[in-house]
């Protein structure tokens, strides 16, 4: 695909359209051209994709946001700025499943069964792929979990890094994104539960196991381990609820 200058990686050609509903066919006309790129490419600017499509800058804006909420388009500011290809995330799709969370079409009993569903799987194909550098990104948050809890500490991030790790562990993006958007929902559904120091300890416990597991490359075993530590969690969830709800009445 030619460029249209020197400084703009994806270009533009002389499209012909009908004029109905051409803001929808601007932004299906520039979503091609971005798919087509590669992460950090530059996107003509708003004028030059004006002149390219004749149409007026307002319809290039309101397309390039669309496609900037949809994750695709990143804009930055200053002297080396404009708006580039986007590198894919896993928060976009968190965003996603957060609305679902917050409007109520998802629960947290919902979310935990899907990972139960999920999770003992990634296991199973991490305890297969996992690399020496990965075993030790593993054994290094374990360090980390171990050390705060003998500082009578949480540390909810590190313990929900642990499962993105894992999921790293497959070699295969899919799992990765998923995992990494669901951790990101269900950090929210952790901050309304009364979790303690020995939830803590049972989560890290889990944790030791699966690494013990990879380290053997058995992945039966580290199925098995990630179910129990997603059962028990499902089973908790009622009476986290319930207790959250007794200390909300007894203020």
């Amino acid at each position: 695909m030619p460029h249209d200058s020197e400084d703009s990686a994806v270009s533009l050609r002389e499209i012909s359209f009908s004029k109905t509903r051409i803001s929808d066919q601007v932004k299906d006309i520039l979503k091609e051209l971005v798919l087509k790129q590669k992460a950090g490419d530059r996107i003509p600017s708003e004028d030059e994709i004006a002149r390219h499509l004749r149409v007026s800058k307002v319809t290039v804006r309101e397309a390039l946001g669309h496609l900037e909420a949809q994750g695709l388009v990143e804009r930055r500011r200053g002297v080396y700025g404009g708006s580039f290809v986007a590198k894919p995330t896993s928060g976009k799709m968190g965003e996603v499943v957060m609305n679902y969370y917050r409007m109520g079409d998802v629960t947290p009993e919902n979310l935990v069964e899907f990972r139960c569903s999920l999770e003992p799987i990634v296991a199973e194909l991490a305890a297969q792929r996992i690399s020496a550098e990965e075993l030790k990104a593993l054994k290094g948050n374990i360090d980390v979990l171990e050390a705060d809890l003998a500082q009578g500490r949480t540390n909810r991030a590190g313990a929900l890094e642990f499962h993105a790790l894992v999921a790293d562990a497959c070699h295969n993006p899919l799992f990765s994104h998923v995992t990494k958007a669901l951790t990101l929902v269900f950090e929210k559904v952790l901050d309304q539960m009364p979790l303690g120091l020995e939830d803590f300890r049972d989560d890290l416990e889990h944790s030791k196991k699966l690494y013990e597991a990879f380290q053997r490359r058995d992945g039966s075993t580290a199925r098995e381990v990630m179910f129990r530590h997603f059962d028990r969690l499902k089973n908790m969830l009622p009476v986290k609820a319930a207790a959250t709800q007794s200390g909300k009445e007894g203020k």
